[in-house]
């Protein structure tokens, strides 16, 4: 363990190097060949921002579905969606390189760099989700979410 916190600290110390010189973020990472994180800092940025963050993506929530259940003619519509207090967390985060075929218009394929980032997505959510078809509520307030994410960026 103690072996790979050390690689850790020397992909650290290359990428810090790398992107004092590189045009982009992605640039520099794209020259990593893979780092371990936590994935904690991306949890304490949900904690910090979670009150805001909950009144935004319900509101998007609802602003995107009452309208298209509407369209069809659902006869369901939000009461009450709030996420709650609990924000999501992150954890077992990876970051590395990939090779990517990009396709560029006029241009055709061509090979670039870019780079990969996996994280796990736990989100024990005490939420509060009233949703109304008719006469007949609907409550949900618990929500357990177990996600992995990938994200691929072109450098």
């Amino acid at each position: 363990n103690n072996n790979n916190n050390n690689k850790n600290n020397n992909k650290a110390q290359e990428l810090i190097a790398l992107s004092s010189t590189s045009k982009s973020i992605a640039a520099s990472l794209a020259h990593i060949e893979g780092m371990e994180a936590s994935g904690n800092f991306l949890s304490a940025i949900f904690d910090q921002m979670w009150h805001h963050t909950n009144i935004a993506v319900s509101n998007t929530i609802k602003e995107t579905l009452e309208p298209t259940l509407k369209e069809m003619k659902v006869p369901l519509h939000f009461v009450k969606l709030d996420l709650g207090s609990v924000p999501i967390q992150t954890k077992n985060m990876f970051i590395h390189r990939v090779d990517l075929d990009v396709t560029h218009a006029g241009k055709g394929k061509e090979k670039a760099a870019g780079i990969q980032i996996d994280v796990d997505v736990n989100w024990n959510g005490n939420c509060d989700i009233m949703l109304q078809v008719r006469v007949v509520s609907l409550r949900v307030v618990y929500f357990r979410i177990f996600l992995f994410v990938r994200n691929i960026y072109e450098s």
